[in-house]
């Protein structure tokens, strides 16, 4: 989390964020690790902090977990991750 708040992300580091917590929600999900839930509220509330909604997010996929709806808020974030340097 401490690197998309610090800087902006490409779409490798972005895609390895978004897969780090579609792995939390499997656990949480299928294997029912209900602990984790707890755990997963800090690092949600501060990736809220520093996204927003898109409704066109190429990283949405078929699932639509609201994780993956979410693009960086910050302009040039947003064009770093598109690949405008």
């Amino acid at each position: 989390m401490a690197e998309i708040e610090d800087h902006p992300l490409d779409r490798f580091e972005y895609e390895a964020l978004l897969a780090s917590r579609d792995g939390l929600a499997w656990c949480i999900e299928v294997r029912g690790a209900e602990s984790l839930r707890d755990q997963a509220d800090e690092p949600d509330t501060r990736f809220m902090a520093v996204t927003v909604e898109v409704d066109d997010s190429e990283y949405a996929g078929l699932e639509q977990q609201w994780w993956r709806r979410r693009l960086p808020a910050r302009d040039e974030f947003r064009r770093y991750l598109a690949g405008d340097y």
